[in-house]
């Protein structure tokens, strides 16, 4: 079906509903709205839903950018580090986890981790779906969708 014939590709450009989003996204795949995409096997979509623990870092320029803790089902967190001066689809980026026991975020950022700028923000609902091209389609595609609530 062609973009524009009312297909799932239509419905998922305007849903308002982030539920709807797993079930349009499959039926996109589906019926090859995608033209040329081809799903990575066994990691085709991800979901994903938790609470965002999230600290500016205003300062100093070298370590622009953010520190984020995103709970683990495991108990516990991952860092995820990024550096930039302003917001861009490209950005220095780095995952790792975090020590555990932290009982105080703010502390770990500012003392710890050497950045006494930090400001911490009001933590936030992220929910976020990504769709995962194969290798031999990545040049193509690379689809990630974000939103908050």
């Amino acid at each position: 079906m062609a973009p524009g014939a009312g297909g799932g590709a239509d419905a998922l450009a305007s849903s308002r509903s982030v539920g709807l989003i797993p079930p349009l996204v499959e039926l996109v795949v589906r019926e090859g709205e995608l033209p040329g995409f081809i799903p990575e096997y066994g990691d085709e979509f991800q979901a994903w839903d938790y609470l965002n623990h999230l600290f500016a870092i205003p300062e100093p320029a070298e370590e622009r950018g953010y520190v984020s803790f995103i709970p683990l089902s495991v108990g516990g967190y991952t860092i995820k580090r990024k550096w930039f001066d302003e917001d861009a689809t490209r950005r220095g980026e780095k995952y790792q986890p975090a020590p555990a026991g932290i009982a105080d975020l703010a502390e770990h950022v500012r003392v710890t981790m050497g950045l006494p700028a930090a400001e911490q923000l009001p933590t936030f609902r992220r929910i976020r779906y990504d769709l995962n091209p194969s290798p031999c389609a990545r040049d193509t595609y690379s689809a990630s969708s974000s939103t908050t609530a």
